[in-house]
């Protein structure tokens, strides 16, 4: 294939990757922390549009609107694919107007790697769900700053 072919080659890749389903959010892990929010009074909502930077709507798993916080849980077997979705939606919501991001990583079975852990960091907070004793009750609280 010559150097014009490849080009289209990967340009029709790249398309076709725009238009591919989303991969589904762990609904199980989802529970886990929808749960405890409850235990500690977060109030949040489930699926909440959001309007980005863009123009485009984003569903967020766990919106907390008191601090415009976003949750979304990162993890599973396909914890890249999923990542990379976040990474996406959450840098056009970063620039939407200042929503609180956090990526939560499932760790509770194995470690997140490192490459998803560092690719979340570029557009988020990274929260991992063995502390979410400390960190669980902060996101019904403005940080500081806001």
């Amino acid at each position: 294939m010559d150097a014009g072919g490849l080009a289209q080659a990967a340009t029709a890749i790249a398309e076709a990757a725009t238009y591919e389903r989303q991969p589904a959010r762990p609904s199980e892990f989802v529970d886990v922390i929808e749960g405890a929010s409850r235990e500690r009074n977060v109030s949040f909502e489930s699926r909440h549009k959001l309007e980005g930077a863009s123009g485009h709507t984003h569903t967020a798993s766990l919106y907390v609107p008191e601090t415009e916080t976003v949750l979304e849980p990162v993890g599973g077997d396909r914890a890249w694919s999923v990542a990379a979705n976040v990474y996406a939606g959450f840098g056009d919501l970063n620039k939407a107007n200042g929503y609180r991001l956090v990526a939560v990583v499932d760790d509770r079975k194995s470690d997140i790697s490192e490459d998803v852990r560092s690719l979340l960091s570029r557009v988020a907070d990274v929260a991992n769900w063995r502390e979410h004793d400390r960190w669980i009750g902060d996101v019904s609280s403005a940080p500081s700053g806001r």
